[in-house]
């Protein structure tokens, strides 16, 4: 049995050494359309490499498919200490290399791919896909009998012409594309904000409903907000695919763990609040006509999401219908699809990685 995977991000990687692990007497060959495979993983987390999560649960994602495939993650986490990988989890459960760098991720990566005998074949553009009846034919040279599609989104800097060439070519039904765990674009502010960070408490709303609320550190960019809390708002709104973003909005409780009673005393003592902020975000409180009420809910509306060159996930991709539950197509059992492929998107904190590596041990484990 010959498999092909294309695409050497997390899922494609994977894939190919569960294929090898699973059934050792496969051919497979892993091609990647850049210099070296985990481009993206290498800007993981700034570079840190949040790879994983302690506890990848259902809820931290935008559909109840992932469910079964995430039951892989201690698998996953076992294949990696056979090279000796170290890592570690921090306070909100995010797993990192123990060098904190993504080099040493794709490291062990590689010592897999190595060990388990996975011929890697790197600067490969797939521009022609064909799947006959006999077998799968890739640029009219190289074929194979099975074919694993791991070729993440559009976000960073992935081609969307690459991704629709891979799509029309073998009739895939897709969702809507959008940006996801981005920067979210906001009526205007200050610039004496800008690059100015806070923690707080971050709500979403839409028509004055809190739609989610998460606590963290938020950074007022130029034309816009960001951070992670704001991230993880931005993968609510992008799953909703909007055109038109009226009526919702993000709020911002600057003291939430500091109840009204205090926050009295506190405005009484020091009516300028450059006790309490930095002399910024204390100046544009200070604007408002009641200057505790914009601490407690400073309101923004949004204009949108940032382009999906500063998103870190795409929102939608091959539509789920179409899969069963070993993630090969319905219509044609020989070809397998995983990771950012899939109209599948998770939070931030390592859960989209996590994902795509859970479905890659998913594919190696249930083809045939």
């Amino acid at each position: 049995m010959k498999v092909v995977v294309i695409g050497g991000g997390p899922c494609g990687i994977l894939s190919s050494i569960s294929i090898k692990k699973f059934h050792p007497e496969y051919e497979v060959i892993l091609l990647e359309k850049d210099k070296d495979i985990g481009s993206r993983i290498k800007i993981s987390g700034n570079g840190r490499c949040n790879f994983f999560n302690e506890k990848l649960l259902e809820e931290h994602y935008s559909s109840s498919f992932v469910s079964p495939i995430i039951a892989n993650s201690n698998k996953v986490l076992e294949l990696l200490d056979e090279v000796g990988y170290k890592y570690y989890f921090d306070e909100q459960g995010r797993g990192y290399p123990l060098s904190e760098s993504s080099l040493t991720f794709i490291c062990a990566l590689k010592a897999l791919l190595n060990k388990y005998q996975v011929k890697v074949v790197t600067s490969y553009l797939v521009t022609s896909l064909e799947a006959n009846s006999e077998n799968i034919i890739i640029n009219n040279e190289i074929e194979c009998d099975r074919l694993v599609l791991a070729i993440g989104g559009i976000s960073y800097q992935n081609e969307k012409l690459n991704y629709n060439r891979i799509v029309n070519a073998l009739d895939l039904l897709t969702t809507k594309l959008t940006p996801s765990l981005s920067p979210i674009s906001v009526s205007s502010f200050p610039k004496e904000l800008e690059n100015k960070r806070i923690k707080c408490l971050a709500k979403l709303l839409h028509n004055n409903q809190v739609i989610k609320e998460e606590p963290g550190e938020v950074l007022f960019k130029k034309d816009g907000l960001s951070g992670i809390v704001i991230f993880n708002l931005s993968a609510k709104i992008a799953r909703l695919h909007l055109s038109n973003y009226q009526g919702y909005q993000i709020s911002l409780d600057l003291l939430p763990n500091i109840d009204n009673n205090e926050l009295d005393r506190l405005i009484d003592l020091n009516p300028s609040l450059d006790h309490i902020f930095i002399k910024e975000i204390a100046n544009y409180v200070n604007t408002f006509s009641n200057p505790k009420q914009s601490i407690r809910d400073l309101r923004f509306d949004i204009r949108g999401i940032y382009e999906f060159k500063f998103s870190q996930v795409t929102s939608g991709g091959v539509s789920l219908n179409q899969l069963d539950s070993s993630l090969s197509l319905k219509k044609d059992r020989r070809i397998y699809i995983g990771g950012e492929f899939l109209d599948v998107d998770g939070d931030c904190g390592g859960y989209n990685i996590g994902f795509a590596l859970s479905s890659g041990y998913q594919i190696g484990k249930e083809i045939k």
